[in-house]
């Protein structure tokens, strides 16, 4: 009602009217940022990710190619993830289940291999530094020992304690066999016929 207000409540009803308007104006400009912000990340997001599925693909690819069977050891869960290829490699089924406990691994040991392989991988988680690098014969499926070879890295997180080791393992078996058939069949060029 204009007739009832005198011209300085006008003057400050408009101003307010303004204020509120450039207000909003304001927040939809910082809301507009914001959003442009949000589906950057977005974008940064989904490139990480489809990166991190090359990087993925290739690893699986490059350890079917080289006949490793992966392993990866979650060190404060205390559970192993163990690849197809290992299973494959021990005759075991790919089943379902993808993580399981170390025993899966060390209750395969050769009863003979099995201390030298407990001071090894607690040298290791120890902070021994370096790579686990060993050979031992682990049981299959249908009960025979395979000779493997195994190496690792352990991951230490910023206090130096170790969160992972990640390694693969080699079915050495067939080379051993070739190689003493090699020295069966074939003359050691140091001794004289």
């Amino acid at each position: 009602d204009t007739r009832a207000t005198s011209a300085r409540e006008k003057y400050n009803h408009w101003a307010a009217m303004l204020a509120v308007a450039l207000d909003q104006e304001h927040h939809l400009a910082a809301l507009r940022a914001q959003r442009a912000e949000l589906e950057e990340s977005a974008r940064r997001e989904r490139r990480l990710a489809e990166e991190i599925s090359a990087s993925e693909e290739r690893y699986a690819l490059a350890s079917v190619a080289a006949y490793d069977a992966t392993w990866d050891w979650d060190v404060a869960t205390g559970t192993v993830y163990f690849s197809p290829s290992w299973r494959a490699m021990l005759g075991l089924p790919d089943d379902d289940v993808k993580t399981a406990d170390p025993d899966e691994w060390l209750d395969r040991v050769h009863p003979e291999d099995l201390q030298a392989v407990q001071v090894a991988l607690a040298a290791q988680l120890g902070g021994a530094g370096g790579s686990l690098d060993l050979e031992h014969r682990l049981r299959s499926a249908d009960g025979r020992y395979l000779r493997v070879a195994c190496r690792a890295v352990t991951v230490s997180d910023g206090a130096g304690c170790p969160t992972r080791m990640v390694g693969v393992m080699t079915d050495r078996s067939d080379e051993r066999r070739e190689a003493a058939l090699r020295g069966v069949f074939l003359p050691d060029p140091s001794r004289p016929l």
